[in-house]
């Protein structure tokens, strides 16, 4: 990932995240076969630690897309 920061007198004075990150769900109830795009969510545990909510046919293993600033999953990466 990266992250730009912005530095005065070598002290950082702003950080700039990605607009978007990928990570892999650790921790997540299983697949519903029924579930589709439109279904409801769920929680789902990331390998940073973050719990968002996703939609049902995300399983564990699975690396999903993230909007960092607000915590919301954005979709399921290929």
């Amino acid at each position: 990932m990266h992250v730009q920061v912005e530095w005065l007198d070598g002290k950082p004075i702003g950080i700039e995240l990605p607009s978007v990150i990928e990570l892999k769900v650790v921790e997540t109830s299983p697949v519903m076969r029924s579930a589709t795009k439109t279904a409801s969510t769920k929680p789902a545990k990331l390998s940073n630690g973050v719990t968002v909510q996703v939609p049902d046919f995300v399983s564990e293993g699975d690396t999903v897309r993230v909007d960092p600033r607000s915590g919301e999953y954005l979709e399921r990466a290929k």
